[in-house]
């Protein structure tokens, strides 16, 4: 049985260039520097299937595992924070579409919590955001943002298409 891993990609377009966020280590927190509160969410392990192709051989072939319909809760943060949220009400708060898209819009550059919630799973992540909410940049076809939910630390990788 062949295997192979198909990501879906926007627009039909091809991978140019794909980076991934270096964590910033602060005061022990792993901070993900991102520009935009914005992008996909997904789990490290994709999901498996198995085809049957035009020559009517079964063939393995692996799909992105996105979080549909997560709850998400945005939090104010300080860089020296060491953990979420000390009974703070969340800033903002919204679901995932059946893409594992989101959006938060209207933020300033700084530090924050996201915190990630849906059927058994439930993560934590510490985001640096650097620059200001931009509607283009969030919406922006030709750029990805996809943050790895499970892996530990999660990690935040942003793919150029």
């Amino acid at each position: 049985m062949k295997m192979r891993l198909i990501v879906p990609l926007l627009l039909g377009a091809s991978i140019a260039s794909c980076q991934s966020a270096s964590p910033l280590k602060h005061s022990g927190t792993h901070w993900l520097a991102t520009t935009q509160l914005c992008g996909s969410l997904a789990f490290a392990a994709p999901i498996q299937k198995t085809i049957t192709t035009k020559e009517h051989k079964a063939e393995s072939v692996a799909y992105e595992n996105v979080l549909h319909g997560a709850t998400l809760e945005l939090f104010d943060a300080q860089e020296s924070d060491e953990k979420c949220c000390g009974g703070k009400k969340p800033l903002m708060t919204m679901k995932s579409t059946k893409s594992g898209a989101f959006a938060f819009l209207g933020f300033r550059p700084g530090w924050y919590w996201l915190r990630v919630s849906g059927g058994d799973f439930t993560a934590t992540i510490p985001l640096h955001a650097t620059s200001n909410f931009d509607a283009k940049a969030c919406h922006d076809p030709s750029v990805g943002r996809i943050i790895t939910v499970d892996s530990d630390p999660p990690t935040l990788e942003t793919r150029i298409y």
